[in-house]
């Protein structure tokens, strides 16, 4: 598993590229199914470890993982974001989706860990019910990496 120690959140997407080489932000496809076998778990984790050795110069990497908390792979990481809208804001986003249906989304949700423990579990929580406040969100947990990274030096 990926060596603990630098200011890092992550993405599970394999093959994906960064997008440039001072940060690294990397996002799934979406709708791609999470397979728990161990092979594809251990595939999962050498990716995450080459990517961070690769980017080890970047002052903050970022992974963008699905069902993080729901896979087991929250231990992978140095820090946890969750972010986080209302129910009746992150209902109106996906119904939103073309091909959604209320009954796809109710079946989405009863996949996931409830919205207020995956805040409790996380070290940030970015509130999204609108644009300037997970802007001050991302600022405020670039921030705190920054001034914790400064500490350890």
């Amino acid at each position: 598993s990926p060596t603990k120690g630098s200011p890092c959140r992550s993405s599970l997407a394999p093959g994906a590229s960064p997008m440039n080489s001072h940060s690294a932000w990397m996002s799934p496809t979406p709708g791609t199914a999470w397979v728990r076998d161990v092979a594809s778990v251990q595939r999962v984790q050498d990716w995450i470890a080459a990517f961070r050795v690769a980017h080890d110069d970047a002052p903050l990497v970022l992974f963008d993982v699905p069902l993080l908390y729901e896979t087991g792979a929250a231990e992978w990481f140095d820090a946890v974001a969750v972010v986080s809208a209302p129910p009746e804001v992150q209902a109106a986003r996906v119904l939103s989706r073309p091909g959604m249906t209320p009954e796809r989304f109710h079946l989405l949700l009863s996949r996931q860990m409830p919205d207020a423990e995956k805040r409790a579990r996380a070290d940030y929580v970015i509130a999204t019910d609108s644009p300037d406040s997970a802007r001050r969100g991302v600022d405020a947990i670039i921030a705190a990496i920054g001034a914790k990274a400064q500490k350890t030096r």
